[in-house]
Order: C-alpha cells, then sequence, then structure tokens
C-alpha cells in the first residue's frame, strides 16, 4: 500500500474513532480490539505478508496495533482499519460449514461479510449461515490460532469483549 494509502486509511480510521460510529455494543474499540474471553487474546488480522485477499484472521496478544483494529461502519461487516477495504470474511467456498476459515477479503457486501453481535452471548454470528466467529482452541489457543465458522455454543472461545 502506497505511504498516501496508508495516511489516508489512518485518517479515516481516526475519524471513525472520533465519531464513534462502532455500533458493536464497544466489543471493537480502538483502544483494546477485539478481546476474546478464553484466554484475552485479540482477533487479528495477519497482514505481515500484505494483508491482501485470503491472509490469516488469528488469535494473538492484544499489542493495540491497528491489525487487531476493527470497525463496523454501520453495514454489519467489520473492517480491519490497517486497510479499512478488508473485511473480516468466511470462506464458504467449500460450503461454510463447522471449520471453515475465517479471513480477510476486500469488502464486497456478500452475507458471508456480515457479522451480527448477540449481546446476550457476547459472540458474533455470520449472516451467511448464523454459525459463530470461533477460536480454534484445539491446540491450547495459542498466538496463530486459526479463526473459523462453528455453530454457536456459548463456549467462551466464542465470547467477545
Amino acid at each position: 500500500m502506497s505511504v498516501r494509502m496508508r495516511v489516508l486509511a489512518a485518517m479515516l480510521g481516526a475519524l471513525v474513532l472520533c465519531l464513534g460510529v462502532n455500533s458493536f455494543a464497544g466489543a471493537a474499540t480502538a483502544s483494546n480490539g477485539m478481546r476474546l474471553d478464553y484466554n484475552g487474546r485479540c482477533l487479528d488480522g495477519d497482514v505481515s505478508s500484505g494483508g491482501g485477499n485470503g491472509s490469516k484472521v488469528q488469535l494473538w496478544d492484544c499489542n493495540g496495533l491497528e491489525n487487531q483494529h476493527w470497525f463496523d461502519l454501520h453495514d454489519n461487516t467489520l473492517r480491519i482499519t490497517v486497510d479499512l477495504t478488508r473485511c473480516l470474511d468466511a470462506d464458504v467456498s467449500s460450503g461454510g460449514g463447522n471449520g471453515s476459515r475465517v479471513q480477510l477479503w476486500d469488502c464486497n457486501g456478500l452475507s458471508n461479510q456480515v457479522w451480527h453481535w448477540n449481546s446476550q452471548t457476547g459472540s458474533y454470528y455470520n449472516g451467511y449461515n448464523g454459525r459463530c466467529l470461533d477460536a480454534d482452541v484445539s491446540s491450547g489457543g495459542g498466538n496463530g490460532s486459526k479463526m473459523q465458522l462453528w455453530d454457536c455454543n456459548g463456549l467462551k472461545n466464542q465470547t467477545w469483549h
């Protein structure tokens, strides 16, 4: 991304923050990101390889960097502030079942990029099939743990604040 685009993205991110347009009940804030109840790690867009389409979304120690800041611009899509043109995307190319990958992708308005906040359970569920944003903690939930779709179950690996 060019320097000019980075500056524009940063300015837009600051404007979004100042205007308070995050409509997800405070779950995604610029100060601490989306923190998982299971272990306190944050939702992290792995932009180390450029952050393009298909980039991994993972758990990582909360560090305050912009690849952990997510905003909803009143369309129920979670955009990463490192590049507000990338959205949290459920890869439904294989059907969208349990274990389907969650990734960064160009924002396109399709239902697999729509995330609804359930304030009673603290979870996000996908507009494509109603499955929840789930951290795969089968290997302990450490840095780099993958995000996936899974049937909503109310467990702490689906609960965000």
